[in-house]
């Protein structure tokens, strides 16, 4: 009998470990809702031929923000960003994924404590193309992470299989306008250096022509047209996800009463990140 607690002892004590130190892929909460962002109610609007290029024309006015922003409620552990493409002239003009072209380009910019970020869907062709992750590092753009998706379906949230980010688009039509949105961990944020609460710094591009790193193409629009637009999260980025030490509370118990069950006094297990 004490061998077999001893090696049950053994496993909780693994297991615990492995949850506290391993970056395992989790979805608890994981595409949170937006709503509209302030400051967004503006866009450039560069390019010349609306009728023809109505797929980058970002949906923005004096009431309307172009942009939305999100954030998981119950326990945080991504942030979202949307931006809003314009209902279009026509089917064949107005933003589609079946009918991307091949360097269609939409962009996001932000920086959380000093780190500046942009995360990008590039189309390689119609429903198809790739979405990544960067972070300014000593004054130029490196890529950290990305997802290429080769059947894209509209409405559809494609994420990368350890959820360090995600995206859907979705088709414009007659009566509703279309949207990209961008998925991004919280705690993947923290790994690369981001810490606080406050996003600074937000704007949103499209462009044509892009070769899928930031700011390439020609700048069709971008919102708001000339400013930044910033945003408060409700708690800082973390440094442990909510999930894993939802997963490690009921070992860590199992850990208590075996102690207890020895007739051996309970340390208190301390966490440290």
């Amino acid at each position: 009998m004490q061998h077999k607690r001893a090696a049950i002892h053994a496993l909780a004590l693994s297991i615990i470990m492995l949850l506290l130190y391993c970056k395992l892929p989790y979805a608890f909460g994981w595409n949170p809702a937006t709503t509209d962002l302030a400051g967004t109610e503006s866009s450039l609007n560069t390019y010349a031929d609306n009728n023809v290029n109505n797929r980058f024309d970002i949906y923005a006015g004096s009431s309307i923000c172009g942009m939305q922003a999100g954030e998981d409620s119950a326990s945080p552990d991504s942030i979202a960003f949307l931006m809003k493409l314009d209902v279009g002239q026509t089917r064949s003009t107005r933003f589609t994924v079946s009918r991307m072209s091949s360097g269609d380009q939409y962009e996001v910019y932000f920086s959380i404590g000093g780190r500046e970020f942009c995360i990008l869907f590039r189309a390689t062709e119609g429903s198809r193309g790739t979405c990544t992750l960067f972070n300014r590092t000593g004054g130029s753009w490196s890529s950290r992470v990305s997802l290429t998706v080769n059947s894209i379906v509209s409405g559809t949230l494609y994420s990368t299989t350890d959820y360090k980010i995600g995206f859907i688009l979705t088709d414009a039509t007659r009566t509703s306008y279309g949207s990209i949105k961008f998925i991004i961990s919280k705690q993947y944020l923290y790994d690369l250096g981001a810490r606080g609460n406050l996003v600074a710094g937000i704007y949103a591009t499209a462009r044509s022509g892009g070769t899928g790193t930031p700011g390439t193409g020609v700048l069709m629009d971008r919102c708001p047209a000339s400013s930044y637009a910033s945003w408060v999260l409700q708690g800082d980025i973390p440094d442990l996800p909510a999930g894993i030490l939802l997963l490690a509370f009921p070992l860590i118990a199992i850990y208590v009463y075996l102690k207890r069950s020895k007739g051996m006094k309970a340390y208190g297990l301390k966490i440290s990140c």
